[in-house]
């Protein structure tokens, strides 16, 4: 049947287990954190993971991480986008550790491999991913993993480098579903993250893979905002007027979006949405503690 994101009841709550609220702020021109809020944020919300992972969010002047990590109900994630494995350093490992001791930070990442963009030298890429999984062992922290059209090498890496009953999420997974079941089969605590990606008729594998083979128990919702911006509703097309506002938020994703995805995974999968937020709930207990 079509599920709704209105069918949820008072008692589903949520989490958005990856964005950047950062970035979020600044492209929907929100300057304070009350703003974002109020636009952004309801009631049914518990949290949100704020991912840092460009080497600017490590510059000595900036303040942010903190900043951020002072609001309730944001934690934190630190490691190096593959984007920017090219600037990876030994300094740039230790910011990070240092980071990583706020007691709000919670995990390592987003770290891996982007073989469609190539920003930096896929060798280089190997390289850094292979450091931060052992920088992130070595400091008993969950991995968040960013994998792009780098299937065979991302698994060889991680089976190099992850035990086995490492906590790890795969986010925003656009790979394929033979990829997916080989990740759950060969690591027992991984997690695939969803986004609105499946909103999108022609993300089959993203598709295929949350209706057939990811078990309920092992998916998180994120919005992975401000990017993937859900599907949205067709609307009948009226005439604005002339130099008629533009309303923030309307080009970016955010974490009210998530009820959205859910719904959309409920479709899909012929249950409720009530059942897919349970199981998202419970499955961000399991990952991340929260």
């Amino acid at each position: 049947w079509g599920a709704t994101a209105s069918e949820t009841s008072n008692v589903e709550t949520y989490v958005d287990t990856h964005c950047h609220l950062h970035t979020t702020m600044v492209r929907s021109e929100t300057t304070t954190w009350d703003e974002y809020r109020q636009l952004f944020w309801d009631s049914k919300c518990d949290g949100c993971l704020n991912v840092f992972c460009d080497t600017a969010d490590y510059d000595d002047t900036n303040t942010l991480s903190q900043e951020l990590l002072a609001q309730p109900n944001v934690y934190g994630s630190f490691g190096i986008h593959p984007h920017c494995a090219k600037d990876y350093t030994p300094e740039l490992e230790e910011k990070i550790v240092s980071c990583l001791r706020h007691s709000k930070a919670i995990a390592w990442g987003e770290c891996g491999l982007d073989f469609h963009y190539n920003l930096s030298p896929q060798d280089v890429q190997r390289e850094v991913f292979a450091r931060q999984l052992q920088a992130a062992v070595a400091n008993n922290k969950p991995v968040v993993i960013h994998t792009r059209e780098a299937e065979s090498d991302t698994l060889v890496i991680m089976k190099e480098h992850l035990p086995r009953d490492w906590k790890i999420h795969v986010h925003c997974f656009t790979g394929t579903p033979g990829f997916c079941r080989e990740l759950l089969e060969t690591f027992c605590n991984l997690y695939i993250g969803i986004t609105g990606v499946v909103t999108y008729t022609s993300a089959t594998d993203c598709r295929e893979s949350i209706s057939s083979v990811v078990p309920l128990n092992r998916f998180l919702l994120e919005t992975d905002s401000p990017f993937m911006l859900p599907r949205l509703p067709k609307k009948k097309k009226k005439k604005s007027a002339k130099n008629e506002p533009k309303l923030p938020g309307r080009d970016v994703s955010h974490c009210r979006d998530i009820p959205s995805i859910a719904a959309e995974i409920a479709t899909l999968r012929s249950i409720t949405v009530a059942e897919v937020l349970t199981a998202a709930r419970e499955n961000t207990r399991n990952m991340y503690g929260i």
